[in-house]
C-alpha cells in the first residue's frame, strides 16, 4: 500500500516536472519566439560600418582644398578575439596597436587604421591564420599636399580628427570616426558629413566569418562639397608678401557680398599631419610655441588698432555734432598741453592747422586729441560700444573673439574711481589705450565707412545641393550722409600730397585707406592699414596687421595696396578672357 503511494506520488511529482517543461518550452517557443530570434541573429550576424564620403572642400575657382583618398582599416568582434591573437596581428604585420580600443562596446572595432597596401596583401596571404581580422576600405581625409600653402589656408579650412570619448558620449560617433575639429571642417561637420553604411557578415563564436551579407548592405551616403568664397591664388599671393615677416594677418573682404576672399594668418599648421600625422611631441611643440600657430590672428588676433580708431573718432564726432568737413582746432605744433601733461603728436615738428579730412591724411595725434575733449570721455565710451566694432561679426568659423572697448564701470573697478578721467579720452581718439580689435573687426567696420551696410562676413559661397548660405547685413547706426568728410579723409591718405600711405598706393584703381601704427609693450610696433577699393564705388577691402614690424604706412600699406593691385588685375584679366570667348 505504501509502495503504491509512494509510487503515486513520484509520477505525480515527474508530472508536475514535464508540465513545467512543457510549459517552459511553450513559452519559449511560442510566446518568446521573436525575442529569442533576435537575440540568435546579434550573436550570428555582425554589422560592419562603411563608413562616409566626407563632402570635398573647394575654393571659389574650383580648385580643391580637402578631399578623401582611400585607405584601408582591420577591424575585429573584441569581444570574440583574445587579446593574445591581436597582439600576434600586431607583431605579424609590425603596427602597434592599443589594446584599450578592445573595450569600448560589441560589435566590430577598429584596431588599425590607414594600412599600407603591402601590409593587406601579406595579411590577405595567411588570411586563414587571422580569420577575425576584416580587411575594409575607408576614406583618409587629405588636404592640399603643398605645405605651404596648406599652412596659408589652414586657419579657414582647419582640420578633422578621431572622435573623442566626448564626441561619442553624444552618441553621434562612434570609435574609429573622424569628425571636424577646427576651421570649416567643425563649422560645416553636419553638412560636410554624410551617412555611413553597413555590411553584414555571419559570424561563429569565435569571430569567424560563415557568411558574407546574410542581409543586404546598406550604402553609405556622401556629404555635400563645400565651396569657398575664399582665392587659393590669393592665399598663395598674400603668402609671398609676408614671407619677411614671423606674424602676421589679411582680410580681403568684398564688402558688395560680404564674401572673405581671403583670411589669411600667419604662423599657420600642416592641416595633413594635424588631421593625422601629429606626434605627442610636434603637438606639445605646437601649443607652447611663442608664434602661437594655432591661432587664427585674422579672426581672434586683439590688436590696439593705432591711428586706424581715428576714423570711429571722426564718425561719432560727426554724429554728435562737434565736427564737421571744415571743422579746426587750436593748431599742431608737435604737442598738446591737457590738465599738467604735455600729449606728443607723432610728427615732433607738428602739422599746422587742419580740417577733418586732411587730419585724417596726415594722422595728426593732436587735432584728433581735441576731437576726444570735444567728444567727452563717457560719451566717446558710449557711442563706441554702439557701433559694431568690439563685437562678432557672426563669421561662419567657429572660435571668434571680439575684441575689447573700455567702459565707465571698467575703467572704476580696474583703476578705481580716482584712477581714470577725462584725459584717457586723448589716449583713446588716437586708438590707443585700452582699445582692441581684430582685423576682421576693422575690415568689416572699414566695408561700413565704405558703404554703410555690408552683408555678415562668411567664407561658404556655396553648399552643394543645397545652394548659397543666407546671411544677414550688418548696418553703420549713423547718418551716413555725414561720412563724406571721413571717406574722403581716406582717400587722401592713400592719394593726398601729404598722405601717410601715398608712396605705396594702387596703380589699378583709386583707393582709400587709413594707417596705424600700434603700441607694442612686448617689441616693436605694429603696423596696420586698413583699405577700400574702388573709392568711388567700393568692391573690396584689404586689412593688415604685421606684428612687431614698425609704422602702418611703411610696412603693411605696402602689403595691401599690393593685394587691392592683385585682386583687380585679375579681375580685368577674367573679364577680358570673357569677353574673348563672346567673339
Amino acid at each position: 500500500m505504501n509502495e503504491t503511494i509512494r509510487l503515486k506520488v513520484t509520477l505525480a511529482f515527474l508530472g508536475l516536472i514535464s508540465l513545467a517543461f512543457a510549459i517552459r518550452l511553450f513559452k519559449i517557443q511560442i510566446l518568446e519566439f521573436k525575442e529569442y530570434r533576435e537575440l540568435a541573429k546579434q550573436n550570428y550576424i555582425k554589422a560592419l560600418k562603411i563608413p562616409h564620403l566626407r563632402g570635398r572642400i573647394l575654393d571659389r575657382n574650383g580648385h580643391v582644398i580637402a578631399e578623401w583618398t582611400p585607405s584601408f582599416r582591420i577591424s575585429v568582434i573584441a569581444e570574440k578575439v583574445e587579446k593574445e591573437e591581436i597582439l600576434e596581428l600586431s607583431r605579424f604585420l609590425d603596427i602597434p596597436v592599443d589594446l584599450s580600443r578592445l573595450s569600448t562596446g560589441p560589435g566590430y572595432i577598429p584596431i588599425f587604421d590607414d594600412v599600407p597596401m603591402e601590409k593587406i596583401l601579406k595579411l590577405q596571404e595567411v588570411a586563414d591564420r587571422f580569420p577575425w581580422a576584416v580587411v575594409s576600405p575607408y576614406p583618409k581625409r587629405n588636404y592640399i599636399s603643398d605645405s605651404v600653402l596648406a599652412r596659408a589656408i589652414s586657419h579657414v579650412v582647419g582640420y578633422v580628427g578621431e572622435a573623442s570619448e566626448n564626441d561619442i558620449a553624444t552618441g553621434r560617433y562612434s570609435l574609429g570616426d573622424y569628425l571636424g575639429k577646427y576651421g570649416v571642417e567643425k563649422q560645416y561637420e553636419s553638412i560636410l558629413r554624410g551617412r555611413d553604411g553597413y555590411r553584414f557578415f555571419a559570424v561563429d563564436v569565435h569571430g569567424r566569418i560563415i557568411k558574407a551579407d546574410p542581409r543586404p548592405m546598406i550604402p553609405p551616403e556622401k556629404g555635400h562639397d563645400l565651396i569657398l568664397s575664399i582665392d587659393l591664388d590669393l592665399e598663395r599671393f598674400i603668402d609671398s608678401l609676408f614671407e619677411p615677416y614671423e606674424a602676421g594677418a589679411c582680410v580681403v573682404l568684398n564688402a558688395k557680398t560680404g564674401e572673405v576672399l581671403a583670411l589669411y594668418s600667419k604662423p599657420g599648421f600642416d592641416p595633413n599631419k594635424m588631421s593625422f600625422g601629429l606626434t605627442f611631441s610636434e603637438w606639445l611643440e605646437l601649443i607652447n610655441s611663442p608664434q602661437k600657430p594655432l591661432l587664427n590672428r585674422a579672426i581672434c588676433g586683439r590688436y590696439p588698432p593705432g591711428s586706424i580708431y581715428k576714423l570711429v573718432s571722426a564718425v561719432i564726432g560727426l554724429e554728435v555734432g562737434v565736427l564737421d568737413s571744415s571743422k579746426r582746432f587750436l593748431p599742431c605744433y608737435g604737442s598738446f598741453r591737457f590738465g599738467r601733461r604735455v600729449w606728443r603728436c607723432w610728427r615732433p615738428e607738428g602739422h599746422g592747422s587742419l580740417d577733418l579730412p586732411h587730419a585724417i591724411e596726415q594722422s595728426c595725434d593732436v587735432y584728433f586729441y581735441q576731437v576726444g575733449i570735444a567728444i567727452g570721455l563717457e560719451r566717446f565710451l558710449d557711442y563706441s560700444q554702439k557701433l559694431p566694432l568690439a563685437i562678432k561679426t557672426g563669421i561662419d568659423l567657429p572660435g571668434e573673439c571680439t575684441g575689447f572697448i573700455p567702459t565707465i564701470s571698467w575703467y572704476e573697478k580696474t583703476y578705481g574711481k580716482r584712477g581714470f578721467g577725462p584725459g584717457n579720452v586723448l589716449n583713446l581718439a588716437i586708438g590707443q589705450g585700452e582699445i582692441l580689435l581684430t582685423p576682421l573687426e576693422i575690415a568689416t567696420f572699414t566695408a561700413l565707412i565704405a558703404r554703410g551696410k555690408v552683408p555678415r562676413p562668411h567664407v561658404v559661397h556655396e553648399i552643394e545641393g543645397l545652394g548659397p548660405p543666407k546671411v544677414d547685413t550688418l548696418v553703420l547706426p549713423v547718418d551716413t550722409t555725414k561720412l563724406g568728410p571721413v571717406r574722403y579723409g581716406m582717400w587722401l591718405v592713400v592719394n593726398g600730397l601729404h598722405g601717410t600711405a601715398r608712396w605705396s598706393r594702387p596703380l589699378t584703381v583709386e583707393a582709400a585707406g587709413k594707417t596705424g601704427t600700434a603700441q607694442n609693450p612686448h617689441g616693436e610696433d605694429h603696423a596696420l592699414f586698413t583699405v577700400y577699393a574702388p573709392y568711388s564705388d567700393p568692391e573690396i577691402v584689404v586689412t593688415v596687421v604685421v606684428e612687431n614690424a614698425g609704422h602702418g604706412g611703411a610696412v603693411a600699406a605696402p602689403i595691401a595696396n599690393r593685394v587691392v593691385d592683385y585682386y583687380f588685375e585679375k579681375l580685368r584679366a577674367s573679364l577680358a578672357a570673357a569677353t574673348d570667348t563672346t567673339h
